[in-house]
């Protein structure tokens, strides 16, 4: 018997990533530049296990880093967006200061 073991395919905008041993979300964030938010908002997950798969998107925008004291709404005028596109754009309901978003 042949046993194939596909670790990683690459769809349209996304990419389904094998999760090694041992390594944690900030890690696989960090390692595909990719926000945390966004990483546990498009796979619906808090953390990952060994071996799990996950959907690593594409990211199109800018980087941006909350402020403190900063609201959606402040950064949506900034950047002349509605405060419903970086929601959606980053999986999030609200925001928190030094949080890394795109816009």
């Amino acid at each position: 018997m042949i046993k194939k073991v596909i670790l990683n395919v690459q769809l349209n905008d996304e990419f389904i990533y094998k999760v090694n041993e041992g390594e944690t979300m900030p890690d696989i964030a960090e390692k595909f530049s990719v926000p945390l938010s966004i990483l546990k908002g498009i796979n619906k997950i808090e953390d990952v296990t060994d071996y799990m798969r996950i959907i690593i998107p594409k990211i199109e925008g800018e980087k941006y880093q909350v402020k403190p004291f900063e609201n959606i709404n402040d950064i949506a005028k900034k950047f002349s967006v509605t405060p419903e596109y970086i929601k959606q754009k980053n999986y999030i309901e609200e925001i928190y200061a030094l949080q890394e978003i795109i816009i």
